[in-house]
């Protein structure tokens, strides 16, 4: 069930996103999970960042976390950038880390994104099987 691999990254503080360089080199990442609604993963970054500029030219990425539990999961996505407002706003008012950062949901370097056409890999330090879930 997918609400498992949600589950873990609501539960770590931050995930590690890949990108690639406009050279052509990866580069990873910290983020933090920013919300998820319906079973969609948001995140957000500023248009200042080369992380921005990375996902816009090359909107495909992997991220992945692990738990003090050693479960972990593997995602592989296009990043998909937004402007609903609303989720903005929720996001802003529900992290005041966002509020000191951007100020409110109108600014203009305040970028969210989702993940769509993935792959979620999600795996545990026991015999239980590898389980796979598609987005």
């Amino acid at each position: 069930m997918m609400q498992a691999v949600i589950n873990l990254l609501k539960e770590s503080p931050a995930v590690y996103l890949g990108t690639v360089t406009p050279e052509g080199k990866p580069k990873v990442r910290p983020f933090a999970l920013l919300l998820e609604q319906e079973g969609t993963l948001f995140f957000c970054t500023s248009r200042k960042t080369s992380a921005y500029r990375d996902l816009k030219n090359h909107p495909y990425t992997e991220i992945s976390v692990m738990s003090s539990e050693y479960r972990w999961v593997r995602i592989s996505a296009k990043v998909v950038f937004s402007d609903d407002q609303k989720i903005k706003e929720v996001a802003i008012r529900e992290n005041e880390r966002l509020q000191h950062l951007f100020g409110s949901a109108d600014n203009p370097d305040f970028e969210i994104f989702f993940l769509a056409e993935g792959t979620a890999t999600l795996h545990d330090s026991s015999e239980n099987p590898v389980q796979i879930f598609t987005f």
